[in-house]
């Protein structure tokens, strides 16, 4: 009968159609994994293999085997996965308070059900101050916002485009109505900035430690402010260069992590926010 670690020297053999690059991927000996696949290619009667210039390619027996194979070690690895130890232990989480879209808090809220195990903490805030969070070991994780290139894993970028009330009218020649959001971090500088730079007069007329609050001002029409792109509602009115306000960078969001936390859970949480991208 076939044995596991035959299919698995079977498969890897497959996949890479090279003997030593197959038994590098096994860790073991190129002697050992021949052995198998002989031992496994006598018990079933058949010859598994053929070698040509190109490498070992597929018998029209081997054709047979690899979905049954295939089958036999999804059925083990998930008979495996009954009895390994859940996840245990805290995750500390950053999340940028400008990311409005509900997405990372259902992340969130799945990974805390699918690992009753781990105690998840979350921070929110201007995401600037994560990097510091992370050299402090006061966060295991975080997603950073922010215009400038960030070490981590990248996550997505996305546009940042000025919005105001869906019937407020801004004269190309206004002073433009600020709304500022008080965290001293880059959502609050990059629109300042891109004003000065473009000589476009402007004031603050409304400030706050929230970005829900700051979006709720734009809705109302008192102000005017810079959002990622997908955070504009049907209240919002995108503004552009016909407005006279220049254009703005893009946002990027970047993954970022704690090398001294506990890197199984941090593994885990940090697929479950990849994941959440192509979904």
């Amino acid at each position: 009968m076939a044995q596991i670690e035959q299919l698995r020297a079977f498969l890897a053999i497959t996949d890479l159609a090279n003997l030593t690059a197959a038994a590098g991927r096994l860790n073991k000996t190129q002697s050992a994994v021949s052995v198998q696949i002989k031992n496994l290619e006598a018990d079933l009667g058949e010859v598994l293999f053929e070698r040509g210039s190109r490498g070992m390619s597929l018998t029209h027996a081997g054709a047979r085997l690899l979905p049954h194979a295939k089958s036999v070690i999804r059925a083990y690895e998930e008979m495996q996965d009954l009895f390994r130890d859940p996840l245990r232990g805290v995750l500390r989480v950053g999340v940028p308070d400008d990311f409005e879209d509900g997405r990372l808090e259902r992340v969130l809220a799945t990974f805390s059900a699918e690992h009753p195990g781990v105690e998840v903490r979350v921070s929110s805030g201007c995401s600037e101050a994560f990097l510091n969070c992370i050299d402090q070991n006061t966060l295991d994780i975080a997603v950073k916002s922010g215009v400038e290139y960030c070490e981590g894993t990248p996550l997505y970028e996305e546009a940042l485009v000025w919005v105001a009330g869906r019937d407020s009218k801004i004269g190309s020649q206004d002073i433009v109505p600020l709304a500022d959001l008080e965290h001293n971090c880059w959502f609050s500088r990059t629109p300042k900035q891109a004003l000065e730079q473009a000589g476009r007069p402007y004031k603050i007329v409304f400030s706050s430690q929230s970005f829900a609050s700051v979006c709720s001002a734009v809705q109302a029409g008192l102000a005017v402010s810079m959002v990622p792109e997908r955070v504009v509602n049907e209240d919002m009115r995108v503004l552009d260069t016909r407005d006279g306000l220049p254009k703005l960078p893009r946002l990027r969001r970047t993954v970022i992590r704690n090398s001294k936390g506990p890197q199984h859970i941090i593994n885990a949480m940090n697929s479950a926010i990849m994941e959440m991208i192509q979904s």
